[in-house]
């Protein structure tokens, strides 16, 4: 199944990045403060997804939809804002705010998106986890480590994949072969050669069965039985037979899919309002 950029994130230390206080006040002032932060976070979030990566020569800057340069390249590499922060690259890994400020400085040797407060990184060959101030939250100690959705990222340690909380307690033993991550708590996990869905307490609500599982969208997830792909809902029944050779997640009502050499788009019936073409 294709899945888009960042369904499934993992930072790796042995594979290439291929690219996760407040104070007692008058009362007259106790709600304006957290007003005007979020108010604050939200333009921020509202500018960096109006950026996107660009390379110029040899350097990477950030450009907005009307194609003007933002962010001037200098950058050996960059990835899209997440958070209102972006990946940077110069000899080392660090993050950019929406106006080029290098808020985190270049010190990591890989690293992730933010995701709930948080950012995968990799020092010394070890996964742990950063604050948007780059501070450690989660010391550097996993073989691999995900995005955190939900409270919850998959980290992987001795070839097993668990998860753990926001704290870096392990919650759900490693024990599986892969896993994807959690949404509407249910997540994709690979036991043996077949993947189920398990619930946040680490048991399977649907049994191991399929060839392979993508996380669900819009109450939808992609599985795939006799080589074909289709979609369950959450008790495991399919909805959409395996008829496929390709699928994405279901966005606003629709998923592409492929056929053949073929690509259209259905709903969630089942139905297509683009028959698959060249």
């Amino acid at each position: 199944m294709n899945r888009r950029t960042g369904d499934k994130f993992s930072v790796s230390a042995t594979r290439p990045k291929k690219m996760n206080s407040c104070h007692v006040m008058k009362k007259n002032r106790l709600f304006i403060l957290p007003l005007f932060a979020a108010l604050a976070l939200s333009l921020a979030d509202a500018r960096a997804a109006r950026l996107f990566p660009v390379v110029v020569g040899d350097r990477w800057g950030f450009a907005d939809k009307s194609g003007s340069l933002v962010i001037n390249p200098q950058f050996e590499r960059a990835e899209p804002f997440a958070s209102g922060l972006a990946e940077v690259r110069l000899g080392k890994w660090g993050y950019v705010n929406v106006s080029g400020k290098m808020v985190v400085n270049p010190q990591f040797d890989k690293t992730g998106p933010f995701s709930d407060g948080l950012a995968a990184i990799v020092v010394g060959g070890r996964c742990g986890y950063v604050n948007p101030e780059g501070k450690y939250v989660i010391n550097p100690q996993f073989d691999a480590a995900g995005t955190f959705t939900e409270g919850r990222a998959s980290i992987k340690l001795n070839h097993r994949f668990g998860f753990i909380d926001k704290t870096g307690k392990i919650v759900i033993n490693p024990q599986f072969e892969d896993v994807h991550s959690f949404v509407k708590g249910l997540a994709p996990a690979r036991l043996g050669k077949t993947w189920g869905f398990i619930d946040p307490a680490g048991k399977f609500a649907i049994n191991p069965q399929f060839e392979d599982a993508a996380e669900f969208s819009e109450g939808l997830a992609g599985v795939r039985m006799g080589g074909r792909w289709g979609f369950i809902d959450k008790s495991g029944k399919f909805v959409i037979n395996p008829q496929f050779d390709e699928a994405m997640a279901f966005a606003d009502g629709l998923a592409r899919v492929k056929v053949g050499h073929k690509t259209g788009y259905i709903n969630a019936a089942g139905k297509y309002i683009w028959n698959p073409s060249n």
